[in-house]
């Protein structure tokens, strides 16, 4: 794609899926901005995130995706403004406390743990 000059910008910053990059072989780049953030939005929706939480196994299971769906993508922008700002670790107390009410069970995590790995840990349902 660089031969072909298909690539719109070398900001890494950008390449984050919520900006087109490149542009297609056979679409502007505007079309396929708009298709991205139409099919965020319908998949996003409260009653898909509810939905799609049912089918999670045990209640529990069903809490836990649907605070950590409609948590992460509904308030996308504060989180983004976290990630962004490096105060990410600021929030982590918050997500533990959330999580614990959902879950019933207090976490508990070393220091220099990333949250990442402990919203992967906590948060993602299990087959179990």
């Amino acid at each position: 794609m660089m031969s072909e000059g298909r690539m719109l910008t070398p900001d890494w910053n950008l390449y984050d899926t919520r900006h087109v990059v490149y542009r297609p072989a056979l679409l502007k780049p505007e079309v396929l901005k708009a298709g991205y953030d139409w099919a965020y939005r319908e998949f996003y929706r409260w009653s898909s995130i509810a939905r799609a939480s049912l089918h999670h196994g045990t209640l529990k299971h069903q809490g836990k995706h649907f605070f950590y769906a409609s948590g992460w993508k509904k308030f996308e922008a504060v989180w983004d403004l976290m990630i962004r700002a490096r105060q990410l670790t600021c929030m982590t107390p918050l997500l533990e406390g959330v999580l614990s009410r959902v879950t019933g069970v207090k976490t508990e995590r070393p220091k220099e743990a990333p949250v990442f790995s402990i919203l992967s840990q906590d948060v993602m349902p299990t087959n179990s």
